[in-house]
């Protein structure tokens, strides 16, 4: 799935995809300095790693949107609580997806037709 995210993400005009990370210290390595307007993330159902992981990049970067990506639904309460602005669960369609994300940031002209 994260192959298709990155060719999803990559196509759509007005997003800049900061970095990709495969745990939260890194992202805020390669982010450094800034703040990026939406983190995706993947909530793992046998660890509870995503919680902190949404608490910590709230607390870092107040304004950024999170969406979180989870296993089962029975996650999204507790993701929600501590900051997920929306979850969703892995193998959505891209169409969802790409809603979801144009929800979240809505500068990203996603969902907008192109005149051309």
């Amino acid at each position: 799935m994260e192959y298709a995210l990155t060719v999803l993400l990559e196509a759509v005009p007005n997003v800049d995809v900061l970095a990709y990370a495969v745990d939260i210290d890194t992202l805020f390595d390669l982010a450094g300095q800034r703040e990026p307007d939406l983190v995706i993330l993947y909530a793992n159902r046998t660890k509870n790693e995503a919680v902190e992981q949404v608490q910590r990049i709230k607390a870092a970067w107040p304004a950024t949107r999170c969406l979180a990506l989870v296993e089962v639904s029975r996650q999204r309460p507790a993701l929600e609580a501590a900051g997920a602005d929306m979850t969703e669960l892995q193998g959505v369609s891209p169409k969802r997806l790409l809603e979801a994300i144009a929800e979240l940031a809505p500068d990203s002209r996603l969902g907008q037709s192109q005149a051309g």
